[in-house]
């Protein structure tokens, strides 16, 4: 039977690899561009941005501050300049998630004098996130050691967060739909939304060149 720990550490876990999946196809279409569909191009940006910011604001830093923080401060001798770093990092992302929502509009709008900025802001956000994502994945493991030892089931920290792929699979899939309730599962529909729409934004037409699979 999971404890509340365990169950805790686990969300966390599973919300830091969907942001990290959706942060590392967002780098990919920045870095393929527009292309021939310029419409969906911006329509997929904008979702992704809005999935990010939304659900870091409304479900993932919430969840980390109300009960994962917790669980560190009681437990790691460390954690009270890990958690201010932690929450800081939190306000820093939301608001310029929401810049970076107005300067695609600013692109969309103006033209590509715009462009520029909004790449560069956003890759750099993409990858000071990933790379907080890392570090809270760090807390993770220490804390799951601390607390369930080496050999205690719980969730495993995997080499990098940051290249996680968005694909959904069956086992994503059939926990999406018997464990999450409420505005979690509007986001579990974005996600899948999301996932569908951009898997036939990169799926080449046939006979032309293929493109790298989003987990790279």
């Amino acid at each position: 039977m999971q404890t509340f720990a365990s169950r805790t550490m686990g969300t966390v876990h599973q919300d830091h690899h969907s942001l990290a999946a959706m942060l590392g196809a967002l780098k990919m279409v920045i870095a393929r561009g527009p292309q021939e569909g310029v419409d969906e191009f911006f329509r997929i940006l904008r979702a992704m941005l809005f999935y990010v910011r939304e659900f870091s604001e409304q479900v993932h830093h919430p969840r980390e501050s109300d009960l994962y923080f917790p669980l560190v401060m009681e437990t790691l001798p460390n954690a009270p300049a890990s958690l201010q770093r932690n929450e800081q990092s939190h306000v820093n992302a939301v608001c310029e998630l929401g810049v970076l929502q107005r300067q695609l509009s600013a692109w969309q709008q103006y033209g590509a004098s715009k462009r520029q900025s909004f790449e560069t802001a956003a890759v750099d956000l993409c990858n000071r996130y990933l790379a907080q994502i890392e570090l809270e994945e760090a807390d993770l493991a220490a804390l799951l050691t601390e607390l369930l030892g080496n050999d205690a089931e719980g969730p495993q920290r995997v080499p990098s967060v940051a290249h996680e792929d968005l694909a959904l699979t069956g086992a994503r899939a059939k926990n999406i739909d018997s464990l999450t309730t409420g505005p979690e599962q509007e986001f579990d529909r974005l996600y899948i939304d999301i996932t569908h729409r951009l898997t036939q934004f990169v799926t080449p037409p046939s006979g032309s060149k293929s493109l790298p699979s989003l987990g790279n």
